[in-house]
């Protein structure tokens, strides 16, 4: 099945597949030169594993086949993993050389690990790396190798790279880097609601206490629609609809007190996610760009103390509220 897929590759008729090294994934621990790269190669029975060294992807790419005596095949590959990658500028160095590259695909999934090497010999193959990114978003392009590109060199909003570990061969995403931080060893573990918020999940369903009650809702919108700089104020206000379903209600609570008790869950959980934005340095909802246009220096922006109006939208269709 491999071999005849590999047969369909630009350049195949012309070279027998043998003698070509078609690469489908790849980790690079960086950070500190020479650079260390785990490359993945496809075989027919199973996938190969080598490692080469350099000062840059050149060199790297050299090295690989230097050692086998086979040409490489970029073409295939699907997902890169960083370790050792200290920040945001490092990474986009790193991002920027591979994609002058040319033989890269813009959409290869680009993710971070504490040990390349240490993932890569554990086990762990580059189709569960890339399944594992994909899935974990609604739009996989949000970790591609352009978009990334764009992100680290624009001043729009901050994205989130994924943190990928494997324990007893299992492969888990670990947590997160947001691409603005200014430390790329600190992981964060964003929540449910803040996947919703970022776009990266269509809907979440969580339940929290009423009164003496509880309710169990499904929220299926949470975005920003609009922000507000107040004059000679630093502190953005930042209007969100919200849209969420009861799906269960225990006790006797009313619409007016679940409304009231999904405002004040929320308003606490947003919080969170100022604080961590403030830690980070990172601007995850765009705002920096919005203040430019409303004539405040984006550096002053207090991402701590940013104030939320939450218009929302509670739907009760099988009337399980008195």
């Amino acid at each position: 099945m491999i071999a005849t897929l590999l047969c369909l590759l630009p350049g195949c008729a012309m070279r027998p597949i043998a003698a070509r090294q078609v690469i489908s994934s790849m980790g690079v621990e960086g950070g500190r030169l020479p650079l260390t790269a785990v490359l993945e190669v496809i075989r027919e029975e199973e996938n190969e594993i080598i490692t080469v060294q350099g000062n840059n992807f050149t060199e790297l790419f050299s090295a690989a086949e230097q050692q086998s005596g086979e040409p490489l095949y970029l073409g295939a590959l699907q997902s890169i993993v960083f370790s050792g990658v200290p920040d945001g500028s490092t990474l986009q160095e790193y991002l920027r050389m591979l994609l002058a590259d040319g033989r890269i695909a813009p959409n290869t999934q680009i993710a971070l690990c504490q040990d390349v090497q240490a993932l890569y010999g554990g086990g762990v193959t580059g189709d569960e790396i890339t399944a594992l990114l994909t899935r974990q978003y609604t739009d996989s392009c949000s970790n591609g190798l352009k978009e990334l590109v764009n992100r680290l060199e624009g001043d729009g909003r901050d994205g989130l790279l994924v943190w990928l570990s494997a324990e007893e061969d299992q492969l888990r995403e670990a947590g997160a880097v947001p691409t603005g931080s200014s430390d790329y060893t600190a992981l964060w573990q964003p929540e449910d609601l803040f996947r919703l918020l970022l776009g990266q999940c269509s809907e979440i369903r969580f339940s929290l206490p009423v009164g003496e009650g509880e309710a169990a809702v499904l929220l299926r919108q949470l975005s920003v629609s609009g922000v507000a700089f107040e004059k000679e104020c630093k502190e953005p206000r930042v209007t969100l609809l919200a849209e969420a379903t009861v799906q269960a209600a225990d006790g006797t609570c009313s619409r007016q007190q679940l409304a009231a008790a999904l405002q004040q869950d929320l308003q606490q959980r947003l919080a969170a996610f100022n604080r961590e934005m403030a830690r980070s340095h990172s601007d995850l909802l765009g705002l920096r760009a919005r203040a430019r246009l409303s004539g405040i220096i984006p550096e002053e922006i207090s991402f701590a103390e940013i104030r939320y109006d939450l218009r929302l939208v509670l739907r009760d269709p099988r009337g399980l509220l008195p």
